[in-house]
């Protein structure tokens, strides 16, 4: 097993499950999000990469979807939350508001990581 449970805490109605990693856990997590990282990077959501951003702009995001992997979360799930995350964590448009074909490539290019992300 992956993770240890440590214990369970109910914060405002929602249970809120810890974990502890043991080194075998914390070593996979480490590979599967430098995996993700650099995949993300490439995707490059919001065109950051592009104006030389650090490496590291994207984590948060990436830490998001890589416990969505873990959790099994759906393609759509995971597509939701990027689109999401795109226009209210970065402040961008989201990119259903695109026209063609910036739309059509921009979501050809969201499902083509994905298949991708879920390889991890």
């Amino acid at each position: 097993m992956w993770y240890v449970l440590i214990k369970k805490v109910l914060i405002n109605k929602t249970t809120l499950i810890l974990f502890q990693m043991n080194s075998e856990s914390k070593s996979k997590y480490k590979n599967d999000f430098l995996t993700a990282r650099k995949l993300v990077n490439e995707f490059d959501p919001c065109d950051l990469m592009k104006i030389s951003a650090p490496t590291d702009e994207y984590d948060s995001l990436t830490h998001q979807l890589i416990s969505f992997l873990y959790a099994k979360k759906s393609n759509q799930e995971i597509k939701d939350f990027i689109l999401y995350e795109i226009e209210n964590h970065f402040g961008l448009i989201n990119p259903n508001g695109f026209k063609d074909p910036d739309k059509s490539a921009f979501f050809t290019n969201l499902d083509e990581f994905i298949i991708n992300l879920n390889k991890i």
